[in-house]
């Protein structure tokens, strides 16, 4: 500290300036505070910017996260084909026979399948008569794209002129007709001096499906 004294003698004391050492002390001290203010400032702002930059990052609405996990150990899904058989169907057949009643091909007879013939899968063939019922027909294809034969029964009743009439009924198969089924009306007429009987059987029959 400095004493100065004015005009009148009398002393007047200030601080006419600070000494060295004490400036650098101060400026030192001026320099530490703003180092240690804009650290902290500096220190905000990235922990501001990194925030932001986190909430940039986040999608908006995003799902959250579920613990249920997902079973991939189960057996894939198979397709299977499933093949329909096809419904029956009843087609309509006219057969023609012509029985022989005289010697020794007596009741034996040939039959035409005059209609119906694709879906009978016969054309012709032969037939005989059971031995022990006259009414019961054995009937054997010889042409067409199926084999095998067909058991008819007939249940006719006389009338005038030596006719016939009656129905008819298929009552069992063998080969390929085993599913065959049918029926319908029948007229025959008896020939005495050719001993002979013509008649028609007129009617539908069909094929039972099956199983493959």
């Amino acid at each position: 500290m400095n004493t100065h004294r004015t005009p009148h003698g009398n002393p007047v004391n200030r601080i006419n300036s600070v000494g060295p050492r004490w400036r650098q002390t101060i400026v030192a001290l001026a320099t530490v505070t703003l180092g240690v203010g804009g650290t902290a400032c500096a220190s905000d702002t990235e922990a501001g910017n990194a925030a932001t930059d986190e909430s940039a990052a986040a999608p908006e609405n995003a799902p959250e996260s579920t613990d249920t996990p997902t079973d991939t150990t189960g057996p894939a899904p198979t397709t299977e084909t499933v093949t329909t058989e096809p419904e029956p169907v009843a087609s309509d057949v006219v057969i023609d026979i012509v029985l022989d009643l005289s010697g020794e091909r007596a009741n034996t007879g040939t039959f035409v399948v005059s209609d119906g013939g694709d879906a009978l899968g016969c054309d012709d063939g032969r037939f005989y008569l059971s031995a022990d019922d006259y009414n019961l027909s054995f009937m054997t294809c010889e042409t067409g794209s199926k084999t095998g034969e067909f058991q008819m029964s007939i249940d006719p009743t006389l009338g005038e002129d030596e006719t016939f009439t009656g129905t008819w009924t298929i009552v069992a198969g063998t080969g390929d007709f085993e599913t065959l089924t049918g029926g319908g009306e029948l007229e025959d007429v008896r020939d005495i001096p050719a001993a002979t009987i013509i008649g028609t059987r007129t009617g539908e029959i069909q094929f039972a499906a099956t199983d493959g």
